[in-house]
């Protein structure tokens, strides 16, 4: 069951993020097995957010050892996009982001 909820909130996050998978793709990609619909690309990404957040898991365990730092959140982020490396993750943006809409992308 934990695997399945996993699972399920792994999908839910990385579709808002645009790489849809089903909870069974999730489910095979978390534990290492080839998923049987999602691309490579989509399996990659899961698999970095799946790490990233199975070592916030663990650190929740750590107690007065943890301690919230530009280091850790520069690690989280190069977890999940470590195969971006042209996009320099793990390191802070040296320009403006946008949020904008697809009706109006300026």
């Amino acid at each position: 069951m934990r695997r399945n909820l996993t699972a399920r909130a792994i999908a839910g996050s990385n579709t808002i993020e645009g790489y849809a998978a089903s909870v069974s793709d999730v489910e095979d990609i978390t534990v290492g097995e080839t998923p049987i619909e999602a691309s490579d690309t989509v399996a990659v990404e899961i698999e970095g957010y799946r790490q990233a957040t199975t070592h916030i898991q663990r650190l929740a365990e750590a107690g007065d050892d943890f301690a919230y730092s530009k280091g850790l959140l520069n690690a989280l982020h190069f977890m999940m996009q470590g195969h971006h490396l042209v996009k320099r993750p793990g390191w802070w943006r040296t320009g403006p982001v946008y949020v904008t809409s697809a009706e109006d992308p300026t």
